[in-house]
């Protein structure tokens, strides 16, 4: 059963261990995880499948990448991250409506792409 919380745990943390380490404490107790940019810069993308074998597949994990670039860019962005299985994800508003265009599009894409298999 998951947590009536609806905090997000950030992990922002100087390492992977100590991120893990606060991830399996705490995950029962909150809504999901938060993965920034100062985790990624030190632990590198590998942090998304070390946290979902220490604490389950069923934990949301939010990645707050801040999205903001030319619409085709933030579209590859999106599916690149798509194995990743985040939960959610951040896109700066002020990139404008394409860019966000582009990113909800991806997105479309790969779910159709995933009910096609």
């Amino acid at each position: 059963m998951r947590p009536t919380s609806k905090i997000l745990l950030p992990l922002d943390t100087d390492t992977a261990e100590k991120a893990i380490a606060m991830a399996v404490l705490l995950r029962d107790e909150v809504a999901g995880l938060k993965v920034g940019l100062e985790l990624i810069h030190v632990a590198g993308v590998e942090i998304f499948a070390k946290l979902r074998e220490a604490v389950g597949e069923d934990v949301n994990i939010f990645y707050d990448g801040k999205f903001h670039d030319i619409p085709n860019t933030v579209a590859g962005a999106v599916r690149a991250i798509a194995c990743w299985k985040p939960w959610m994800f951040t896109i700066h508003a002020s990139g404008g409506k394409e860019m966000m265009r582009a990113a909800v599009e991806a997105v479309h894409r790969l779910l159709e792409m995933l009910r096609v298999r």
